[in-house]
C-alpha cells in the first residue's frame, strides 16, 4: 500500500499563529484564559486546551460578566464580530486577538469600499460560518439585505439573484470566504459579470487554501482512496472532502479513532489531506493506525526519549524526569539570581541558563537590576551548552529578534502595505527600518527614476510591500515601486470609472511637447493641445505654461480603450473679445497702448488679445504726416471706442475725438499767409 500526504496537510499560517500564542500564554499568565468559540475548528484540540486549564466561552456569553484583573480572552482565527471587540474595549478586557491576517484583510476591504460609495455587497460563504458572520458585522451592524447578501454557492446564488438589487447605479462589491472553494467562485464570478457591469471582484481566498484544494484534487486523481482528517464543523475541510469525492472513494475522519478498517480493503494507493486546523500530531496518529492495519511500515514518528521504567533507580529516574532541551529551542524559565553583568534562568533541565547583558539587550544603559527580578519569568533561547559546567548559554535579544520576525512573515504573508523611515543609502539602495528590522529596497524597487539621486529619500517616510523575507538568512526586501504602482491603479481605476465629458479637474503640467502639454490629473495623464491652452497664436506651449504648473482644465472628449484624455483649457470666459465686451462699449473711453505703427496708423491693445486701430486721421486734432510723428509703440494713451464690428472682431479707436477742435484764429492765420 502506498501513502500519499498532501504536503499541504494541517495548520495554515493563521492557525498555526492562534495555537502558538495561546501555547506561548498559558505557561506565563496567571489569569484565567478563555476562548470565544472554538480557537480552531478541532474539538480534539479544544478538549487538549481544555486539559491545560483554558476555557471556552459561547459567543453570546456577555463579556461584561469578566474581570480584567483576571480574565484574558482569545480571539480566534476566524475573528470575531465587530461589536464583540467594542465590548472588549469598552469594558477594558485584556484580550489576544489571533485573528488570521487574510481575515482582517477582508475587514478592511469592507470599510474602505464603504467609504468610497456605499455599494451593495454579495458575500460567497457560509452564511453560519464565524468568519462570514464577522465579516458581515463590518458591513452592517444588524442583518441587511438591503446591504449584502451571502451566498454560499453558485446554486444558493443563482435561486437568490432575485435578492439582490437591480439599481445599475449601485455598485456591487464581490468577495470570498477565505476557505471557499476556488471552482465555485470562478463560476460566481463569470455568472455574475454577465448579469452586472458595475462590478469590484476581489478573491480573498486564501492562498493557501488555493493551493490545499489543488494538491487534494491532484492526489485524490491519483488515488483509489482519500483519507481526509479534521473537524466536522471545519469548513474547509469539508470543501476538500466533497473535492476529493469528486475523483475517488472518499472519507472524513476526525482523529484515528474514526477510521474504520474495512475501507482499505483492497486499496492500494491511499491519499491523505488534512484541514488548516487539523493538528500534525492527529494527522500522524491517522497514518500509524492505517500502517498498523495493513501491515505497512509505520511512518510515525518515532519517540526520542523512553518511557521511564519500573526497574529505574531513583537517580535513573530523576535523570529522566528533566525535559530534553537542544540548542535553539526557544523556552521559558524562572530567573534564580540578578546581577548588572548576567542573570541565572531555571529552564527545568539539569543546566542553569545564563543570560549575559549583552545577550538581554543593545541598549548599554539598561538597568539590568531594575528591570529583572528573582522569580520572573523569562523567555529565552539556547545558544550553546557546558555539560562539565551544567550550564548553557542563553538569550533573551534573539528571541525578541525572532518574535520581531513572525511579524515580518505574518505581514509579508498577508502583502500589507507597510511605513518606515529611510535610514541609509547603501550601495545598489536604500535602508529603511520598519519594527525594529533593516529592510533593504533595491534602487530598481524606489520609484526613483534610474540615475538619480536615492540621497532624496533618506529620513524620508515611505510606504513598501515586503518583496522578500528570509528569517534564516535575516534578510528582508522592500518595494515601494510595488506601492506606488498598485496606488496609481487605484487611482487611475476610480479615475475612468467617474470621468465623463465637461468634467473639470485640477491638475499638475507633467511634461511639455510641441504640440502641446500633459497634465497629470491624478494617477491619469491627459493633453491640453497647443491650440487650447490659449485664445492667442502661440509658437510654443511653453509661452503660457510650465512644468509644474497647476491647471484647471475640462474634459473635451476621452477613449477608454487607448487611455486617451483630450482636456480643453481655454473658455469662453478667457475670451478676449469676450472681455472687452464685457467691459467696453461704443463712446466709451479706454487706457490703451500702442502696439504696431502703420503708415495708415496705429494698433492698440485695449485688453490682451483685443487690439483697435486709430486711423491716422483719428490720431491728432490737426493734420500730421505720419502716425510716428505723434505716436511711438509703448504709449499709453486714452482713446474712445468708435464702432465694434463683432462678427470681423474690429475695433476703431480715436484719439482726436477726446481732443478740442483746432482754433479758427489758428486756421483764419494760415489762410492770410497762403494769400
Amino acid at each position: 500500500m502506498i501513502i500519499k500526504k498532501s504536503d499541504y496537510a494541517g495548520f495554515c499560517f493563521g492557525v498555526k499563529r492562534a495555537a502558538d500564542l495561546i501555547e506561548n500564554t498559558i505557561s506565563v499568565t496567571k489569569k484565567e484564559i478563555m476562548t470565544l468559540g472554538d480557537l480552531i475548528h478541532n474539538d480534539d484540540y479544544m478538549s487538549y486546551l481544555a486539559s491545560r486549564g483554558v476555557k471556552r466561552l459561547e459567543e453570546n456569553s456577555d463579556l461584561s460578566l469578566l474581570t480584567p484583573e483576571s480574565s484574558l480572552v482569545f480571539i480566534r482565527a476566524h475573528g470575531a464580530l465587530k461589536s464583540t471587540y467594542d465590548t472588549l474595549n469598552a469594558n477594558k478586557l485584556e484580550y489576544v486577538d489571533t485573528t488570521c491576517p487574510f481575515v482582517k484583510k477582508i475587514w478592511e476591504i469592507v470599510l474602505n469600499e464603504k467609504a468610497k460609495d456605499s455599494p451593495y455587497f454579495i458575500v460567497i460563504g457560509n452564511k453560519k460560518h464565524p468568519e462570514i458572520r464577522g465579516i458581515c458585522s463590518y458591513i452592517s451592524d444588524v442583518e441587511d439585505d438591503s446591504k449584502y447578501i451571502v451566498v454560499n454557492c453558485f446554486e444558493d446564488l443563482k435561486n437568490n439573484i432575485s435578492l439582490i438589487p437591480d439599481d445599475i447605479q449601485k455598485r456591487k462589491v464581490v468577495i470570498a470566504q477565505t476557505t471557499q472553494n476556488i471552482n465555485e467562485w470562478k463560476i460566481c464570478v463569470k455568472f455574475l459579470e454577465k448579469l452586472y457591469t458595475n462590478l469590484t471582484l476581489f478573491d480573498t481566498i486564501c492562498s493557501v487554501t488555493q493551493n490545499r484544494q489543488e494538491d487534494a484534487k491532484k492526489i485524490a486523481s491519483e488515488s483509489d482512496l482519500m483519507v481526509v482528517i479534521g473537524g466536522k464543523n471545519s469548513s474547509n475541510t469539508k470543501k476538500l472532502y466533497d473535492i476529493s469525492s469528486e475523483f475517488c472513494d472518499t472519507v472524513w475522519v476526525c482523529n484515528a479513532d474514526d477510521l474504520d478498517e474495512h475501507v482499505l480493503i483492497g486499496k492500494n494507493k491511499i491519499g491523505i489531506t488534512a484541514g488548516a486546523s487539523t493538528p500534525d500530531r492527529i494527522i500522524q496518529e491517522v497514518i500509524n493506525k492505517m500502517s498498523e492495519i495493513t501491515n505497512t511500515e509505520n511512518t510515525a514518528v518515532e519517540a526520542k526519549d523512553a518511557a521511564i521504567s519500573d526497574n529505574m533507580s531513583f537517580a535513573e529516574m530523576l535523570e529522566k524526569s528533566f525535559k530534553t532541551l537542544n540548542t535553539g529551542e526557544k523556552v521559558t524559565g524562572v530567573i534564580t539570581s540578578v546581577t548588572p553583568a548576567e542573570i541565572h534562568v531555571d529552564l527545568g533541565i539539569k543546566h542553569t541558563g545564563i543570560l549575559a547583558f549583552d545577550e538581554i539587550t543593545d541598549d548599554p544603559s539598561l538597568d539590568v537590576m531594575a528591570e529583572f527580578h528573582v522569580g520572573d519569568e523569562i523567555t529565552v533561547l539556547l545558544m550553546k551548552f557546558n555539560d562539565p559546567e551544567g550550564t548553557v548559554q542563553v538569550s533573551k535579544k534573539k528571541v525578541d529578534y525572532f518574535s520581531k520576525w513572525v511579524k515580518v512573515e505574518e505581514v509579508y504573508n498577508a502583502n500589507e502595505v507597510l511605513e518606515g523611515r529611510v535610514i541609509e543609502v547603501v550601495r545598489g539602495g536604500v535602508v529603511v527600518i520598519w519594527n525594529g528590522i533593516r529592510v533593504f529596497v533595491p534602487a530598481s524597487q524606489t520609484n526613483v527614476p534610474m540615475g538619480a539621486d536615492l540621497a532624496q529619500l533618506n529620513g524620508t517616510t515611505v510606504k513598501f510591500k515586503l518583496i522578500e523575507a528570509d528569517q534564516q538568512k535575516r534578510r528582508a526586501v522592500g518595494s515601494i515601486r510595488v506601492v506606488a504602482r498598485e496606488e496609481k491603479k487605484a487611482l487611475a481605476e476610480k479615475f475612468w470609472a467617474e470621468i465623463e465629458e465637461g468634467k473639470v479637474y485640477t491638475g499638475k503640467v507633467k511634461s511639455i511637447t510641441n504640440f502641446g502639454a500633459f497634465v497629470d490629473l491624478g494617477g491619469v495623464d491627459g493633453m491640453v493641445h497647443i491650440t487650447e491652452l490659449s485664445w492667442l497664436r502661440l509658437k510654443h506651449p511653453s509661452e503660457v505654461v510650465s512644468i509644474g504648473d497647476e491647471l484647471t482644465v475640462f474634459v473635451k472628449e476621452f477613449d477608454k480603450e487607448k487611455n486617451r484624455i483630450s482636456l480643453g483649457y481655454k473658455t469662453d470666459a478667457t475670451n478676449p473679445w469676450k472681455v472687452f465686451n464685457d467691459t467696453y462699449s461704443v463712446e466709451d473711453v479706454a487706457k490703451v497702448k500702442i502696439v504696431n505703427i502703420m503708415p495708415f496708423g496705429a494698433f492698440a491693445e485695449i485688453v490682451p488679445g483685443v487690439d483697435g486701430l486709430i486711423h491716422i486721421s483719428q490720431i491728432s486734432n490737426t493734420k500730421i504726416a505720419k502716425p510716428e510723428d505723434v505716436l511711438k509703440v509703448g504709449d499709453e494713451v486714452d482713446a474712445k471706442i468708435t464702432e465694434i464690428d463683432d462678427e470681423a472682431k474690429k475695433v476703431s479707436l480715436s484719439i482726436r475725438a477726446l481732443l478740442p477742435d483746432a482754433e479758427p484764429a489758428v486756421e483764419e492765420e494760415a489762410a492770410e499767409v497762403t494769400e
